[in-house]
């Protein structure tokens, strides 16, 4: 504990948000593509995290618990609760063991892999609700997951090997097309397929790699109110977590503004 105006001073420091760089991560609409030029060290350059994701109920957020980081994990402290919560209901008999709607929903919260890739785009590209400009020239983001049967993370690793195409990405651009989510086909251009800026952009970037730091932090990190939220969102009662059995910080606004989302 500290107090007085000093110690008050320094919390609203530490809570006043900083500047950062806004995340480099975007997406391609099914049937949306993006010319680009794509890194020769792309293979060696994949970047997997670990998120926690529920469908229309939590965004894609970065796992503490999963990435080692020593920030505190409700998703990951519910998730342990609710997998307890099932192997009870199923010793006891209350919950049949081949009841797999049950089991689903209990490892709903389970951290699952997203995989990263860098590319840069030809010309400015603009993309999300809140129209984020990714400039020409600058390194852009993508992500896939492993899919069904590793199907997605297979189609990816696929073309970025094949000879093909991988012997021609320090001297032939490309266009990415989104054919279904997390899923995309590459296609070499010629040069005469280029516009002149795309053109001047691609022979500008030569040798280009996308640095650790654009990937750090490019995904949704929460805090300690917004996973709160997001647990009571999905029917947890957050009481049973340590620290907030009587409640606590059941009222309270999520502070999580529109700048803090990447997307």
């Amino acid at each position: 504990m500290s107090k007085g105006l000093d110690a008050i001073q320094r919390v609203v420091e530490q809570e006043t948000k900083v500047d950062r760089e806004p995340s480099r991560l975007t997406y391609l609409k099914k049937g949306q593509s993006i010319r680009v030029r794509i890194p020769e060290d792309i293979v060696d350059n994949l970047h997997v995290y670990k998120v926690v994701s529920v469908f229309q109920k939590i965004l894609p957020t970065l796992s503490y618990a999963a990435e080692g980081r020593s920030e505190r994990d409700l998703y990951n402290e519910a998730f342990e609760i609710m997998r307890e919560d099932f192997a009870t209901a199923k010793a006891n008999g209350t919950v049949a063991a081949d009841d797999k709607e049950a089991y689903r929903n209990s490892m709903i919260l389970q951290p699952k892999p997203t995989i990263l890739f860098g590319v840069i785009p030809l010309a400015d590209f603009v993309q999300g609700k809140k129209e984020n400009l990714y400039e020409a020239g600058q390194p852009l983001l993508l992500e896939t997951n492993l899919g069904k049967n590793n199907a997605n993370i297979d189609a990816l690793t696929a073309a970025l090997t094949k000879p093909t195409n991988a012997k021609k990405f320090g001297t032939r651009a490309f266009e990415i097309t989104c054919i279904a989510s997390n899923q995309y086909s590459f296609a070499a251009l010629d040069e005469d397929e280029l516009e002149p800026n795309e053109k001047k952009v691609f022979e500008e970037t030569a040798g280009v790699s996308i640095p650790d730091e654009v990937f750090d932090g490019s995904l949704f990190e929460s805090n300690t109110e917004k996973q709160l939220n997001d647990l009571r969102l999905i029917g947890f009662d957050t009481t049973r977590l340590k620290g907030f059995e009587n409640g606590q910080q059941e009222t309270g606004t999520n502070d999580i503004s529109d700048e803090d989302i990447p997307f």
